[in-house]
């Protein structure tokens, strides 16, 4: 993410309001809550936000560029349709979130826990996902492109009509995956993880 070097702390006492074509950008944002928010076509760019609850938003077509987000708990939020692009998420709280129809490019996941997660009919473009829990999440219809995984668990993940090709797989615990034989041309197993999905 490019970010400016003296980004501005924005000050607020415990929640802030976010309302329908919102421009948040070029600021250091911490511990707050932003619980149950509802608004749509939000732009958050230039931004550092760490430590701040996102629990059970709803922010529909959101745009999120040049962003750190760090220890955030993003735990059953709804961004569908959303766009971003050159963001790090570390070690944050991705519980039950519906990333559905959205498009990730230049994104790095480290360390994140996002089980049970969406990302339906979405794009991969150039992203890092590590150490991350990714148990039970939906891929169905995803298309990757240059993605990296390493060492993450997709238990029981779903990846049917996924676009696989080049996504190596090796590093990762893939016990109990949905995905069709065809759909893992090109793809990279172990030895072993490909004896148990045969």
């Amino acid at each position: 993410p490019k970010l400016m070097d003296n980004l501005i702390e924005f000050c607020f006492e415990k929640s802030i309001h976010i309302q329908d074509d919102d421009i948040i950008s070029n600021a250091r944002i911490s511990t707050i809550e932003l619980h149950s928010e509802n608004a749509h076509d939000v732009e958050l760019k230039g931004l550092y936000i760490s430590k701040v609850n996102f629990h059970e938003c709803s922010f529909n077509r959101l745009n999120i560029t040049d962003c750190v987000l760090k220890e955030c708990d993003f735990s059953n939020i709804q961004i569908p349709e959303s766009i971003l692009h050159r963001v790090e998420f570390e070690n944050c709280k991705l519980l039950g979130s519906d990333f559905s129809r959205s498009s990730f490019r230049s994104v790095v996941f480290t360390e994140c826990g996002a089980d049970y997660s969406a990302f339906t009919e979405s794009t991969f473009k150039d992203v890092l996902i590590k150490d991350t829990s990714l148990k039970e999440a939906d891929f169905y219809n995803t298309s990757f492109n240059r993605v990296v995984l390493s060492n993450n668990m997709l238990r029981q993940s779903q990846f049917s009509g996924a676009k696989l090709n080049g996504l190596d797989f090796s590093e990762c615990d893939i016990e109990g995956i949905g995905v069709r034989l065809e759909d893992l041309v090109g793809a990279t197993l172990s030895s072993l993880q490909a004896i148990n999905i045969v």
